[in-house]
């Protein structure tokens, strides 16, 4: 149940913000703190060291799916599982492939589309008359 502003502005007067800090810092210096899971996505990814958008490139996925994964919202199925613990056990090698994937390619026209392509004479216009 939430409180109201009234309670709240009673709670936090008497509290000690201080105080508080340094116990929750002396909890997490014991071992007492709060255990979090990370998700296999934001592990290899950050083994690779590589943002969310060129780890989503090379993976052959959405940024957005991506954060899914990372966040624990959705599961990676299938090839992405696989590619994500190929990944997290050869960062090296998903580097080389993110170096590939962002490289420019040149791409070369050639053959008879290359000079279809290349019109050389204007192309005709059909005029519609429109009845008033």
């Amino acid at each position: 149940m939430r409180m109201t502003k009234k309670a709240l502005e009673e709670r936090d007067a008497t509290r000690d913000i201080g105080a508080e800090l340094l116990l929750a810092i002396r909890d997490v210096k014991a071992g007492r703190g709060k255990p979090y899971a990370v998700s296999v996505a934001a592990l290899a990814r950050q083994e690779a060291g590589m943002s969310q958008s060129n780890f989503a490139t090379v993976l052959g996925v959405s940024a957005r799916t991506l954060q899914q994964w990372e966040q624990g919202r959705r599961q990676p199925t299938g090839a992405a599982r696989v590619l994500i613990e190929v990944a997290r056990t050869h960062p090296g090698i998903v580097r080389k492939a993110a170096a590939a994937a962002m490289a420019p390619r040149a791409v070369a026209v050639t053959g008879k589309r290359a000079a279809d392509s290349k019109r050389s004479r204007p192309v005709k216009r059909r005029q519609i008359a429109v009845a008033a």
